[in-house]
């Protein structure tokens, strides 16, 4: 149910047309909001490491370079990290339907 907007306003053709514009203009706000940096983190990871501490920074990466994610996996030892957070998520889950 609308509380802001009163039935009367919503009637009319004017009232539907401001309400719609607005409400469509404030979803797109926030998911840009929420979508912007997650955007930021993969071209930023996508980056030559000069490109990426440059000022000011760069918004599409001129020289896209993906081995940054398999150097990550590779290096950080990610496979490893990986296990152990599905190994914690089972152990959590599991206690949470004996305990709960």
């Amino acid at each position: 149910m609308r509380t802001l907007v009163s039935p009367l306003a919503l009637a009319s053709t004017k009232g539907k047309v401001l309400y719609w514009t607005f409400f469509t203009l404030v979803v797109i706000a926030f998911a840009l909001a929420f979508l912007f940096p997650v955007y930021w983190m993969v071209t930023g990871a996508a980056k030559p490491a000069d490109e990426l501490t440059q000022t000011p920074p760069t918004l599409f990466p001129e020289h896209w370079q993906f081995s940054n994610y398999t150097d990550a996996w590779d290096q950080m030892d990610l496979p490893t990290h990986l296990w152990n957070t599905v190994v914690q998520a089972f152990g959590a889950w599991a206690l949470q339907i004996v305990f709960c």
